[in-house]
């Protein structure tokens, strides 16, 4: 009892309501119901999501995105 007032004062009791309410629809199933995971073939993304004419299935999509391939901030290999 003691240490859950210790949370309590450290942690606010905003995040304490937040952690609870949080940990009470994890455990009851709200949380996967309400973001429930999608399932999505390849074929489906390709043709719903790649706007590209030239890329039609998994193999050309490999190619092209080697070929095209961004380095986020910098090259890797140049750190070598």
């Amino acid at each position: 009892m003691r240490s859950q007032f210790k949370i309590v004062k450290n942690m606010g009791l905003f995040w304490t309501l937040f952690s609870i309410k949080y940990e009470l629809k994890k455990k009851t199933g709200l949380l996967q119901k309400r973001f429930n995971p999608k399932s999505i073939t390849n074929e489906n993304f390709i043709s719903n999501h790649i706007k590209t004419n030239q890329i039609n299935d998994e193999e050309t999509l490999l190619n092209y995105l080697i070929k095209n391939k961004n380095f986020f901030f910098f090259d890797y290999q140049v750190l070598t």
